[in-house]
């Protein structure tokens, strides 16, 4: 009798246990719930991303070409795609919609060679697969790409990102850890049209239009990008129309200006016209070699020569809470370099050894700028300090190792 009572508690145990795994199962079908576990958040939405979804103000359409028999790699950007889908979708509150479209599932040519010309010409491209089976080998086209609808306007986003010499496995990692930014930033290009003003700053050896064509190429993607010389003229980077002869109205003519590995001193006076765009709202990105170093004199003799560069720009930084140092930074985790280390009868013997002035970067994954990259190649970076001003935001997006 106790036996009988102590069974019938445990097939009542295990029907209830059942039935909660299945109210779960029904819940979640409704409910879309991802939860990130990893320390730096590298399954979550960046602020910035988030700020934008919930910023729709009309449906966003994602039409995602990533539906057949594909691959397990195809596969797995397919599920790693809809995943951030989801998430999009959760966060949007209801703004943003998606689907997953097949287009070669016609059987007809025609209508396929038609759909492949529209995808196209809408700025998709197409990825030749070999898949092998019974039969042997045989080729596919894939369209690894999505069209982003908004109001009317189309933005073309390729998922799958080529990489020249890059094994497939590592474009595949790098294509999904770059998800979010892509479709991040096709919904950013159609639902705000106005694009920024981003400047060059010239006049100081900066580096020249060709040193940044490439860099400019992909700026001009979503802003509108200038060089501009300064030279002592306080109008360069602000309009100032007088209120009456005290008060004057002064609107910055960029939202970014960038200053590109200057090599000689600024002045006092282009060092206040700067000081006067960041104190209107205006951004700018230093980019500063405070040492000069160049591996090219190695390339005759054993030794090599870093120059300290004046800038004249110490007390400004320090007052914006950094300091860059006129040092060369050498880590233990650092870039191999060939060495030449004996002779094979007429052939030169080379190894890599470590150059410790190639400093490996590491990403601490705390900013949409570093978010999921894997480490940066330095070559003869010099270190900064944080300093000055505590009340201002400092964030290190990249940093050597602790054997630096």
């Amino acid at each position: 009798m106790v036996k009988g009572k102590a069974r019938n508690k445990d097939i009542i145990g295990f029907l209830i246990g059942l039935g909660i795994l299945i109210l779960i199962n029904v819940i979640s079908g409704f409910l879309y719930l991802r939860l990130d576990l990893t320390s730096e958040n590298r399954y979550s939405l960046s602020e910035p991303t988030e700020e934008l979804l919930k910023g729709l103000e009309d449906q966003v359409y994602v039409t995602v070409y990533l539906e057949g028999n594909f691959p397990a790699s195809f596969k797995r950007l397919r599920n790693e795609t809809k995943e951030m889908l989801d998430e999009f979708a959760n966060t949007s509150g209801g703004n943003l919609q998606f689907d997953f479209v097949n287009p070669s599932e016609s059987p007809d040519m025609k209508e396929r060679d038609r759909v492949y010309r529209n995808l196209y010409e809408k700025g998709l491209r197409p990825t030749d697969l070999e898949i092998k089976d019974e039969d042997g080998v045989s080729k596919k086209i894939v369209w690894p790409g999505a069209i982003v609808s908004y109001a009317g306007n189309e933005s073309a986003v390729q998922l799958l990102k080529s990489q020249f010499g890059a094994p497939p496995e590592v474009v595949l990692n790098q294509s999904i850890e770059s998800l979010e930014y892509e479709l991040a930033a096709a919904i950013k290009r159609i639902t705000d049209p106005a694009k920024k003003k981003i400047a060059f700053i010239e006049g100081h050896g900066e580096l020249n239009k060709f040193e940044t064509a490439d860099a400019v190429r992909s700026l001009r993607e979503f802003h509108e990008v200038e060089r501009v010389l300064i030279n002592g003229d306080i109008r360069a980077l602000a309009k100032r129309s007088f209120i009456d002869s005290s008060n004057a109205r002064v609107v910055n003519k960029y939202d970014l200006i960038i200053i590109a590995d200057p090599d000689s001193a600024f002045d006092e006076k282009d060092k206040f016209i700067i000081d006067q765009f960041v104190m209107y709202g205006g951004k700018v990105m230093w980019m500063i070699d405070p040492v000069d170093a160049s591996m090219d004199s190695l390339r005759t003799k054993n030794t090599m020569l870093a120059v300290p560069r004046d800038l004249n720009l110490g007390d400004q930084h320090f007052q914006y809470g950094v300091r860059f140092n006129q040092d060369l930074v050498q880590d233990l985790r650092a870039a191999p370099i060939p060495i030449v280390s004996g002779q094979y009868g007429t052939q030169v013997k080379t190894q890599l050894y470590p150059w410790l002035f190639f400093p490996l970067l590491i990403s601490k994954n705390n900013h949409p700028i570093n978010k999921n990259i894997d480490v940066v190649r330095a070559q003869f970076a010099s270190s900064i300090d944080l300093v000055g001003n505590d009340e201002l935001k400092k964030t290190v997006v990249l940093s050597s190792s602790e054997k630096s």
